[in-house]
Parts: C-alpha cells; structure tokens; sequence
C-alpha cells in the first residue's frame, strides 16, 4: 500500500455529494479463492488488487468512512484427513474468520493465508504509515494461529464496505494465488473466480457464484435434464499412470441460484444463492459416455488406452471443501489392476445431486448443491522416471477444470470442449 493521505473536511464532503447516489444504489464485487492449504509444510500466497474506491492517489478515508476489503475464510473444521476415514471427513461441514482490512483504489496486498511468512502479514514491505497505524501493514490477513493446519479452506473477498462500493463497483477486484510446498519448492496456482452481475452491499449480503455467473467455465453444473436431447455440463479430464504420477482432485461444492433437491422447504435454507453458507454439498463421480442418434446415456467408469470401459460407480460425496487422491475416487477393484498395468485413462468428470445430510423433519437434504469447482494436480514427491515419463525433479501441475460448453452463450461450444451430437441440443 503506497503512502496514504487523508483529504480535508470540505473535499470529503464534495465527493460524499458527488457519489453519494452512486453509494445507494452500488452492488459491489468479490471474487474466490477456492482451494486455500495451510499445513507444516505448505503454504497459499494470496494476492487481491483492488481498483473501486476514490479517484484520489492513496485515499483510504472518506469524512470517517474507511474503504476496506472483506475477507472470509470458510475452513473445514477437521485436521484428520486419514484415508481410511474419508467418508466422515469428506462431509464435515466448515467454520468461518473474517475480517475487514484497509485497501485504496489500485492497491494490491500480497500475504500468506498459512501465516508462515511474515506472521501473515502484508509480504513484499508493504507497510503501514505513520500516519495511521491501524493500517493494514500492522494487520494479519492469514487463517489465524487459532486455526491450526493442516487446514483446507477457501477464501471469499468482497468490497461490501461502506463507501467503497460506490465507485467501479462489479469487476473491480482481481486476484491470484499460489500453493506453495517450502521444503521442495514445488509450485502451482490460479487466477481467482470473479463472477458476473455483482453483489450486494453489506458484508452480511450473500454471495452468488453459481454457474452462470462463470464466464469460462469454471463452474461445472449438471442439472437434471428435462429431456433426453438436453446435454448437462462436464469435463473430460486425463488420468496419468498413478505409478508414475500421483493425481488429487479439489472440489469446493458452490451454491446454486435455484432451490435445488426441495432444500427451500429446510430449516435455515433457501433459494438464494451464498457462497458464506457452511455445508454446501455436492457429490460427484468419473463416467463413460455412450452417445445414439437421439440420447447421450452416462454410466460410472472410466477408459484405459485399449479404449475399452473399466466400470464402477463411486459417488463421492463434498461438503464445503475437500481434496481427494485418485485413489479414494475410483474403486480398488478396478484401480488396483489398472494401476497394474502401467497404462493411463480418461473420462468424464459430472457433479451429481449432493446428499451430505438428511434433515428427516422436514424431508430434504439441507444446503445441497449439484455443482462445484473442480481442480486437478498431477504431483511426484521427487524425481520421476516411468514408462514414457522422465523428469530429473518433481512435477507439479495443475489444472484448473471447466465444463464442456460456454455456460454464457448457449452455443455448442466450451473452453474444454467434446462435442456430442449436434441434434442433442445445447448445454442447459
């Protein structure tokens, strides 16, 4: 945050006039960290740019108003993620920590959401001022030592703050991400959702980033077709030889715009659209796809490199946020063999109808979603040299999974794109 100045009464005033309209009726913006790690040995560097706020170089004050970003992170209430006991931990619902922190029109704040570098404060000399000393360079933007990892969390940051979402409001804030293992140095990141249409204007406003407000796909939805010629969203998604590369998936359900599984009729729920919600659930499994001329019909499995199906069907069910290794999503009776074999696979990835909790007084399941965010990392522990893969140092990729068609456009066409046949219509 560069050095910070505070405007005189008079000018306050006029630029209180000036927005003040603009204040009233402003919907601000936020965006979504959605896969945040805080363990011994890893850490997640955040970094928000923020460009609302007054056109004035380094003005963090309005007559009294302070400008500030909200941040909150929604963290799963478990440090025990054994293998064997993924049926509970998968389904253990997240707690929440937010706060508020000063921000200026163009600044960026780069911290470590584990708290490890700089105790979690504002990397880079990014400092506060003398001027005022409560300034966010003598503040903490991390998970908080109260929160001991290892942790998995997301991280939601909107400016539904005061003034500041009165000038250039939606599509005001960016961000970027990287998770970072510090023994190793091994690396990966992403680019923070922002979604379209804007917020609200309070701190307490749900947030909507259900699918529809993605503009690249980031959001995979499959609602149930009311037709057989009606194509659901997926991702076709590469499985290397787990005997050469290990592979985990992160999954962070998001909660739809529409009343989804009669969850309206629940306690404490309702149709809208919050991301702040706490057991937000979404199930999802690997499929096959077999496509006629008049139906497209998908069945649990996935395709080895003969082309030929290996069938099972394991729904894994998610609530709030979760990573989960290859080899609890498909079924040890075909993992092991195909493993076996050294060869790789594909298949498609499809959310399914979350079913994390069962409300029997009012016969639903509550805060249930049938679409997420999907990510993929291929990882080695240490050099790597297998069939057809040779790498003198670990592998770190990750991939940032998206639904097969433009969920904007409506048109047979997608960021990651397997087209069925056309006369099966578009995506829903």
């Amino acid at each position: 945050m560069r050095s910070k100045v505070i405007l005189s009464v008079l000018v306050c005033v006029a630029l209180l006039l000036s927005f003040g309209v603009v204040v009233k009726d402003a919907k601000a913006d936020a965006i979504m960290f959605p896969w945040v790690t805080k363990s011994a040995s890893v850490s997640t560097i955040i970094s928000v740019v923020n460009t609302a706020g007054v056109p004035f170089e380094g003005v963090y004050n309005i007559a009294g108003i302070p400008l500030q970003l909200h941040y909150q992170y929604v963290y799963k209430n478990t440090t025990d993620y054994a293998p064997d006991k993924s049926s509970t931990w998968l389904n253990v619902a997240c707690l929440e920590r937010d706060f508020s922190r000063a921000t200026s029109q163009n600044d960026i704040v780069t911290f470590d959401a584990s708290g490890k570098i700089n105790g979690g404060k504002p990397m880079f000399s990014d400092t506060a001022t003398g001027i005022d000393p409560s300034l966010y360079g003598d503040a903490r933007f991390d998970m908080g030592d109260g929160i001991p990892g290892p942790r998995r969390a997301y991280l939601l940051v909107d400016n539904n703050t005061g003034f500041l979402g009165g000038e250039n409001n939606d599509n005001s804030l960016y961000g970027e991400a990287i998770v970072l293992e510090l023994d190793g140095g091994g690396a990966w990141g992403y680019i923070a959702y922002n979604a379209s249409g804007g917020t609200g204007t309070s701190q307490s406003d749900p947030l909507d980033f259900s699918d529809g407000n993605d503009l690249l796909g980031e959001v995979i939805n499959n609602m149930s077709p009311g037709t057989s010629k009606v194509v659901p969203e997926y991702a076709p998604v590469v499985l290397l030889s787990p005997n050469d590369v290990k592979t985990r998936f992160y999954v962070t359900p998001i909660d739809p715009s529409n009343g989804h599984l009669n969850d309206i009729t629940c306690r404490g729920d309702s149709s809208t659209a919050n991301q702040r919600r706490m057991d937000i659930n979404t199930a999802f499994q690997f499929n096959t796809m077999t496509e006629t001329e008049t139906d497209l019909t998908f069945a649990g499995g996935i395709y080895d490199n003969n082309e030929q199906p290996l069938s099972f069907t394991t729904p894994i069910n998610v609530t709030c946020t979760a990573a989960i290794n290859l080899d609890l999503i498909i079924d040890p009776g075909v993992f092991v063999p195909w493993k076996s074999s050294g060869h790789q696979a594909w298949t498609y990835l499809q959310p399914l109808d979350g079913k994390a909790k069962f409300n029997d007084f009012d016969n639903c399941y509550v805060n249930s979603s049938n679409e997420a965010v999907f990510g993929k990392l291929e990882y080695t522990e240490s050099a790597s040299a297998g069939v057809g893969f040779d790498a003198k140092g670990a592998v770190n990729n990750f991939i940032w999974l998206r639904n097969s068609y433009s969920a904007s456009d409506g048109n047979d066409s997608g960021v990651n794109m397997i087209r069925p046949d056309s006369s099966l219509g578009g995506p829903i």
